[in-house]
């Protein structure tokens, strides 16, 4: 990749080095609200250090790829909490370094390419769960990558696009459909049975070796199970039509009924962000593309990117969460509308607003995380938790039913069940299917294992169905006793 080894982008990158650091710094020690990873938190420290296998001693429910990855991490920078958040920083920086190669090729302004990278920063951080590191990162530096690839006409830059989105698919396993929506379209548009084999035996060999790679692991039922059942089955609990049409109520119809909503700032600069990232672009563009009859190829194709992007990120709990993975690519529209506009002063207005509405986000969400001690991962529940339990000896095994990631993370001692999300994984029928469980047996077997100490949220568990919760009640009342409320919850010690 020539562009990335010249000596005059050297001092780009170190400044897109140095505000990554500005702009993620604060949150290395901040507790992420995103139940997610906790869960990679805890997978990478046993595959690191307890030898288990995936998939047979951690029941995982995502491919392998990115397991991988939390692995490596851990390996290479350290069990620290500091040390996880360090692997993800690296991730935003190499996806903003990828970044700024992309939004040179489009506009051919170095400036603009730098604040297109200050901007893939800031999305990745302040978005919903940015500030740790989560899936969501690794897919967007291989989608970026695949996009670069794509851009970049250079040897093998077939085999490199495709390579990059498969890879994507097997961190994130919608994303699929990008890859199998784009294979037809480029396959049809340049009607070369060459580059159809290239870019199908590609895709056929990265996912064959995944496939094998799992069917070693969980045999043919149940590959199947993690290649096919489990994603269809994920989509169809959403509504891609619902998710659209609650990102166009938050992005736009906003606006409209902004008497209706509870007024908060941080909540208006959220709203009013995606409207300004994400749908002013595309308007613009939407009408550059009617008026003119030709226009770029390259923001042609980036613009059928984002929109395939956008489809696949409103299959989710959340759109507006996954629009995580979509909103790094609408700076390359941003960037070119931006270079396109020729009258100064409106270029003027809209940075102003722009940067106006970035910096009060940022403030508020600083303020917001930081001022509240309870969200530093040294002060926190969970943490304090862990401090109290190290001060009892005779406590070696703990079983925390809901929400104990971070708990089982540091305190360091035997983890008596292999799911990485208790609460979440119970409750999910495809992964009861694929692992062949039973709750309420499972359950029972945590407790047959005698767990010196069980801790509780002080609310019940929300998560859990009724069911469980009153088996988990049952096996508390035979054998355990309360011992302590504290930090919000109840510690249970076994009755010897």
């Amino acid at each position: 990749m020539k562009s990335l080894s010249k000596n005059n982008n050297l001092y780009s990158f170190i400044i897109i080095l140095i505000f990554c650091f500005l702009i993620r710094g604060p949150f290395f020690q901040i507790i992420n609200n995103d139940p997610d990873e906790n869960s990679y938190l805890i997978l990478s420290k046993l595959l690191a250090e307890y030898n288990f296998i995936l998939y047979q001693d951690i029941w995982f429910d995502k491919l392998p790829l990115s397991a991988l990855i939390f692995e490596k991490g851990y390996y290479i920078f350290g069990a620290d909490f500091e040390a996880y958040r360090l692997t993800g920083l690296l991730f935003v920086f190499f996806s903003a370094v990828v970044t700024f190669n992309i939004s040179y090729l489009v506009v051919r302004k170095k400036n603009l390419a730098l604040l297109a990278s200050v901007l893939s920063i800031y999305i990745q951080t302040m978005w919903f769960g940015g500030i740790g590191f989560v899936t969501e990162h690794i897919v967007i530096l291989f989608l970026n990558l695949s996009l670069f690839f794509y851009l970049k006409k250079i040897k093998y830059n077939t085999y490199l696009f495709y390579l990059f989105l498969c890879m994507a698919a097997l961190v994130r396993q919608n994303i699929v459909i990008l890859l199998f929506l784009l294979l037809i379209f480029e396959n049809y548009k340049k009607k070369n049975f060459n580059y159809f084999i290239s870019s199908f035996a590609t895709c056929i060999l990265i996912f064959f070796v995944n496939f094998i790679y799992l069917y070693l692991n969980l045999g043919l039922e149940k590959t199947i199970d993690y290649f096919i059942i489990f994603p269809l089955n994920y989509a169809g609990q959403f509504s891609v039509l619902s998710n659209f049409l609650n990102l166009i109520d938050n992005g736009i119809l906003y606006f409209v009924n902004f008497k209706n909503y509870n007024y908060q700032v941080l909540s208006f600069s959220k709203h009013f962000f995606i409207f300004l990232i994400f749908w002013l672009p595309l308007f613009v563009y939407s009408f550059q593309l009617i008026k003119q009859k030709k226009v770029d190829d390259k923001i042609n194709f980036i613009f059928f990117y984002i929109l395939i992007l956008f489809f696949v990120s409103c299959f989710g709990w959340k759109s507006e969460k996954y629009l995580i993975m979509v909103l790094p690519f609408c700076i390359y529209i941003f960037v070119y509308i931006f270079d396109l506009n020729k009258n100064k002063f409106s270029k003027i207005i809209y940075f102003f607003i722009f940067f106006l509405v970035l910096s009060q986000t940022s403030l508020i969400y600083l303020k917001k995380l930081v001022t509240n001690q309870s969200n530093n991962y040294e002060t926190s529940n969970q943490y304090m938790i862990v401090e109290y339990l190290k001060k009892n000896s005779e406590i070696e095994t703990i079983f925390v039913t809901q929400d104990g990631g971070l708990i089982h993370y540091f305190y360091d001692k035997k983890l008596l069940h292999k799911m990485l999300n208790l609460n979440y994984l119970l409750n999910d029928k495809i992964t009861k299917k694929i692992f062949n469980m039973d709750s309420e047996k499972y359950i029972n077997q945590i407790f047959l294992n005698k767990p010196d100490a069980v801790i509780r949220p002080r609310a019940k568990e929300h998560y859990l169905n009724k069911k469980d919760v009153e088996n988990i009640e049952l096996n508390l009342k035979k054998n355990y006793v309360l011992s302590k409320t504290l930090y919000g919850y109840r510690i249970y010690l076994i009755n010897n």
